[in-house]
């Protein structure tokens, strides 16, 4: 839920897409695609894109698939169409390294997290 001025409403509802502006300017766009959300975030010029397990990147429109920072815990389908300066990868220990080297040539910098713990990658 968001709390906008002094009434509350519901951000995710059932199929459908929501754009939502804070006061403070902060835009938070919930597109709906492959039976999930994507989150996007637009914050004085910066942009973060959460995308959730079992999205094809192919069916998230253009405008999305360039970040500042992408948030994601697995490799999605046709995952060379995203672009980021950093990526940050939150999944177990054990897939973690394999994964970022997958989607390293995607952006600039890997940021892995498990368990509450981040670690950097500058090289693969």
């Amino acid at each position: 839920t968001i709390t906008l001025s002094s009434s509350t409403k519901n951000v995710i509802e059932l199929d459908g897409d929501y754009v939502y502006t804070l006061p403070d300017g902060a835009k938070i766009t919930c597109y709906y695609v492959d039976e999930k959300y994507i989150t996007y975030f637009e914050y004085h010029g910066k942009t973060v894109l959460v995308l959730p397990d079992g999205v094809d990147v192919l069916n998230v429109p253009t405008c999305y698939r360039r970040a500042h920072t992408i948030v994601m815990s697995s490799c999605p389908e046709n995952y060379e169409y995203l672009s980021c300066d950093t990526l940050v990868l939150s999944t177990e220990d054990q897939t973690a390294l394999y994964l970022m080297k997958q989607v390293y040539p995607i952006c600039n910098r890997v940021l892995l997290t498990s368990q509450g713990k981040i670690t950097l990658i500058e090289e693969v």
